[in-house]
């Protein structure tokens, strides 16, 4: 589900680097702050923010998990981080899911 998926997304984009980081990788529920996380009432992940928190590496190898594992994402935000690749290709995949 959406947790494997945020925790992959994590450890791919060097998350021990992030500026901000609250709440990853604990027992917590994934919408009871994780920092960057916006759910629904009903814990469907609808928001990521993690623009300009020092993420790096290369996100392509995760691009076809978000389309499955998080459904409800209407809004991906990777902007000003300059060491992630390939952002770009995920943000448009995400628009275009959530439009149709």
């Amino acid at each position: 589900g959406h947790r494997f998926v945020l925790m992959l997304l994590y450890q791919t984009l060097g998350g021990k680097y992030w500026t901000k980081s609250t709440n990853w990788m604990t027992n917590r529920n994934v919408c009871d702050g994780w920092y960057g996380i916006r759910c629904s009432p009903y814990n469907q992940v609808l928001q990521i923010d993690l623009s300009d928190n020092n993420l790096r590496g290369n996100l392509s190898t995760l691009t076809h998990l978000f389309g499955s594992a998080l459904p409800e994402l209407l809004n991906l935000n990777l902007s000003r981080n300059q060491g992630l690749r390939a952002w770009q290709a995920l943000e448009a995949f995400v628009s275009s899911s959530s439009s149709s």
